[in-house]
């Protein structure tokens, strides 16, 4: 039939597909590939046939091979009525229940939209049905234990949320189908089960639901839920090694690693040394020494290296790297040639520091330590590198007198040795002999951070988590304002900044300055701790009861009670830190110990005016002002001329109880209430 369709012999081609549809088998891909051929010259009239080809594959029940020639139907001619009608009977039939499927054809708006986007909709939500397999972004696998034609609706079954209706709309948008023999399908009914699977076997079902074909990261994605964050490290090293000597599993060499599924009958995957070889310098650098372990491909492993030594020789520090290499699998020669190859190097240190891997590094600083003056050697190995690893090694190697020359050589050579003075100063805990004070160490690090700006991260969350300015206040006050002074200069965040003003305060509260103190009595202190009080030990568990029975009510994005819980919480909680914070930088107002010289937070002052008129008020703090009975906050604006006035000044007012001009009289303590 194709060469009839090619030549454009409509009146054979059609002979042929009827005689074609007589048999009592009908070959499809004969029929589809005519009808791939007659749809280049005259598209109308593969629709035609390919309607006819459809309709008698639906009265023989071959629903599948109907829906093939449907879907290139429509591909080719979306609005052609005999199709539609022809998609509408296929999916008709194909329901054991015809109500239901022409519930879901309106569902899908089979008659308003597109046939093909109507089609696909009405498989999605038909794919829905009970006992159906989902995915969800935020609540994983799930289960369909519910499918309501009448409300519309799916109820499903999630790790730790049951029941949960959802709309066939949201479902459709919300939800992914899944395969019963996915792994995130198994887990389920099945979760137990599955983490106590052996790992190969585990290994192999999450490579099978991923294709066949998958790399680390995906793997890990459908493997870590089911086997536990803390437990996948060793799980994945206990798979990667009985995958070894599974054939239907194989693990590549190259990076990014991937895993594939070797079907029985299959093609081969390619050997461990053809790998091996089709490596790049690098990856063959660091592959070969774990496929060396096996004994058997040790000899095999080495030769390969053997063979790209030539090809290396223009990469010294690669060079080295891969004699280095040979050196740990034995090889006889390696390392007398690795000890020659760094002497006859112009620069010996560059060359040695130059080697990527950390390990294979420290390897040729001993060679280059054993061939000069150990110490001086290492000075040199210190000063030129900028790996903390470097440092790790060299310093176990230093005996004190070399850490300390050292450590006054960074000192000296500072900000360009900012990096190795950071190091340092982490290590002073250790006693490494740094010069300098502690606080002197912190100050002198901070002030690098202008200079530095790689270190500003490192540094700022060292200074933060260890509290190491803080620390090195120890118990003088002396330091203490010198630490002040320095941090309200000091290019820190403000988070951090205002984080060690507390903790200097806190244990030098006679520091803090009396602009930001909060003077009270008593009974305002005991005021504030009962509302601290009610909010933390009443509103807030009642808060979080909200939270959890909103929850239960269904999805958070269209639950209006949960979004309000959590607006609330906000609230309670951002009251807490600023009561909390508050109560800081309290300074208990004493009457016996009120400096009554001058105005000041405690005092009771007595004004007279013009007629000898006198009015009587009471400074206190914010929580105790009631303007109304005199009582007036030290803060307050109206107050401000007042402060700091001694008897006989003469202040103007606007008071309640006095406006207008007015001389002090007498000031005297505040009466605390008995």
């Amino acid at each position: 039939m194709k060469e009839f369709a090619h030549a454009q012999d409509w009146n054979r081609l059609e002979d042929s597909w009827l005689e074609g549809l007589a048999s009592d088998q009908v070959d499809l891909a004969s029929f589809m590939d005519a009808a791939e051929a007659a749809a280049q010259h005259d598209r109308k009239r593969s629709v035609e046939l390919l309607n006819l080809l459809a309709g008698e594959l639906l009265t023989r029940g071959r629903h599948g091979d109907a829906g093939v020639a449907l879907r290139q139907a429509v591909r080719l001619a979306p609005a052609n009525a005999e199709t539609k009608h022809l998609v509408r009977r296929l999916l008709m039939t194909r329901s054991s229940d015809s109500r239901v499927a022409q519930r879901l054809l309106d569902f899908a708006g089979f008659d308003q939209t597109p046939v093909a986007d109507a089609w696909d909709r009405f498989e999605a939500i038909d794919a829905l049905r009970s006992g159906a397999y989902v995915l969800h972004d935020t609540w994983g696998a799930g289960k369909v234990v519910e499918f309501e034609t009448a409300t519309e609706e799916v109820a499903l079954d999630f790790v730790g949320r049951r029941g949960h209706r959802m709309s066939w709309a949201m479902a459709l948008r919300a939800l992914r189908p899944l395969s019963p023999d996915h792994l995130l399908a198994m887990t389920v009914d099945r979760s137990d089960v599955m983490a106590a699977l052996p790992p190969i076997e585990l290994l192999g079902l999450a490579v099978r639901s991923l294709g066949g074909d998958a790399d680390l990261k995906d793997v890990k994605r459908l493997v870590e839920p089911v086997v536990g964050t803390d437990a996948w490290t060793a799980w994945w090293s206990k798979a990667r090694s009985d995958a070894k000597d599974d054939p239907r599993l194989h693990i590549s060499l190259a990076k990014p690693m991937r895993i594939r599924w070797v079907e029985t009958g299959g093609p081969l995957p390619p050997d461990s040394l053809t790998e091996l070889k089709a490596l790049p310098h690098a990856d063959l650098l660091r592959t070969a020494p774990r496929i060396a372990r096996d004994p058997a491909l040790l000899d095999g492993v080495c030769r390969v290296l053997r063979e790209r030594l030539g090809s290396m020789r223009k990469n010294v520090p690669l060079l080295l790297e891969a004699l280095l290499v040979l050196d740990n699998l034995g090889d006889d020669q390696a390392r007398t040639e690795a000890e020659d190859l760094i002497q006859g190097s112009a620069d010996p240190t560059g060359t040695v520091l130059a080697i990527r891997s950390a390990d294979l590094r420290r390897e040729g600083m001993i060679i280059l330590e054993g061939r000069g003056d150990p110490a001086a050697v290492r000075k040199d190995l210190f000063l030129r590198s900028g790996n903390a690893a470097d440092w790790e090694a060299l310093n176990r190697r230093m005996n004190t007198a070399e850490r300390t020359e050292l450590g006054w050589e960074v000192h000296r050579g500072l900000p360009e040795r900012a990096a190795a003075y950071f190091w340092m100063v982490r290590k002073t805990e250790e006693g490494f002999p740094l010069p300098g004070a502690p606080l002197d160490r912190a100050i002198r690090l901070v002030g690098l951070l202008d200079e530095s700006s790689g270190l500003v991260g490192p540094v700022t969350s060292f200074i933060a988590e260890g509290r190491v300015l803080q620390r090195a206040v120890e118990d003088s006050r002396e330091k203490a304002e010198t630490l002040l002074r320095f941090v309200s200069e000091a290019r820190l965040p403000v988070s951090l900044k205002e984080e060690i003003l507390t903790d200097v305060y806190a244990r030098f509260p006679v520091l803090r300055p009396s602009h930001e103190l909060i003077f009270t009595t008593p009974a305002g202190l005991g005021t504030k701790e009962d509302e601290l009080r009610q909010l933390v030990k009443v509103e807030l568990p009642q808060n979080k009861a909200a939270i959890a029975e909103a929850k239960a009510h269904g999805d958070l994005r269209e639950n209006f009670e949960y979004k309000a819980a959590k607006e609330q919480q906000d609230r309670i909680l951002a009251r807490i830190d600023e009561i909390q914070a508050e109560l800081s930088r309290v300074r208990m107002l004493n009457p016996e110990t009120v400096d009554t010289s001058a105005v000041s937070p405690g005092c009771m002052v007595t004004l007279v005016g013009k007629d000898d008129e006198t009015a009587r008020i009471v400074i206190l703090g914010p929580w105790e002002s009631d303007p109304d009975v005199g009582v007036f906050s030290y803060r307050a604006p109206a107050i401000r001329p007042l402060l700091g006035r001694r008897p006989g000044d003469v202040v103007a007012l606007d008071l309640p109880q006095a406006s207008g001009s007015f001389r002090i009289g007498t000031i005297a303590p505040w009466c605390s209430p008995a």
